[in-house]
């Protein structure tokens, strides 16, 4: 079982959409992630990770979309990166076996200072 704050019971696909918010938002290369898209979104309990779909694939595993807001970079780079860092945390937190495809969808690339 996994726990989340306040040792409340979280679902694998919570867990791993949170995994892949935090892996995501450690690369400098990434500004932020979207929340725009209606399907940018994983919801479970009453919590909200925005940016991230974590959708049930075939098999058992978990297929996420994140939703990238990057920063002027080679993107396909980018989203070797971003796949290789959600594979690792994932694994990390023993939940390897339920990652399924991680893709990476940028919907903006902004300058350096944030801006457009």
């Amino acid at each position: 079982m996994i726990v989340g704050p306040g040792k409340v019971p979280v679902s694998e696909r919570l867990a791993l959409a949170r995994l892949a918010r935090e892996a995501a938002l450690d690369s400098h290369e990434v500004a932020s992630l979207d929340p725009r898209p209606s399907s940018a979104a994983t919801t479970s309990g009453g919590e909200r990770v925005e940016g991230v779909a974590s959708l049930a694939a075939p098999g058992g595993a978990y297929e996420l979309t994140l939703y990238v807001i990057a920063r002027p970079v080679s993107l396909h780079r980018l989203g070797e990166q971003l796949r290789q860092r959600v594979r690792r945390s994932a694994e990390a937190h023993g939940l390897g076996e339920e990652l399924g495809a991680v893709n990476v969808v940028v919907t903006d690339v902004v300058g350096e200072e944030g801006g457009r």
